[in-house]
C-alpha cells in the first residue's frame, strides 16, 4: 500500500469528527452533543496506526498532550466566562497557551519526548 493510501483512513476519521462537530453544532439543539463528538478520543483511535514498538511512548506522550488540551480548555472557559474577550480571541489565546505548553514539554524532554 502506498504512503498516500495509508493516510486515507486516518484522514477520514479526523474529517468525520470535525464534520460531525460542525453538523451537531448547527443542527442539534443540545451543544453537549457537539462537545461529545469533538471529544472523541482520536488519540486513542490513533494507537491502531502506531507501530507496536512505539505504542508505549506514544501513549505516554498522548497523556501530556491531553493534559495540555484540558489546560487550554480551562483557559478558554475562564477567559470566555469571566472577561469581555470575544470567543475568537479566547480561542486564539487558548491555542497559543496549548502551543507553548507543548513546546516547553518538547524542549524539556530534549526533543526525545518519552
Amino acid at each position: 500500500m502506498t504512503d498516500v493510501k495509508k493516510l486515507i483512513v486516518p484522514f477520514l476519521i479526523g474529517g468525520t469528527v470535525i464534520a460531525g462537530v460542525k453538523y451537531a453544532s448547527t443542527h442539534i439543539k443540545n451543544p453537549a452533543v457537539a462537545a461529545i463528538i469533538g471529544g472523541v478520543p482520536t488519540g486513542l483511535i490513533s494507537i491502531y496506526f502506531v507501530s507496536d514498538e512505539k505504542t508505549l511512548k506514544y501513549a505516554h506522550n498522548y497523556f501530556f498532550v491531553t493534559l495540555s488540551l484540558l489546560s487550554a480548555i480551562a483557559v478558554f472557559y475562564t477567559l470566555h466566562t469571566y472577561t469581555k474577550l470575544s470567543k475568537n480571541v479566547a480561542v486564539l489565546i487558548s491555542l497559543i497557551f496549548w502551543a507553548i505548553f507543548i513546546a516547553i514539554r518538547y524542549i524539556a524532554a530534549g526533543k526525545d519526548v518519552s
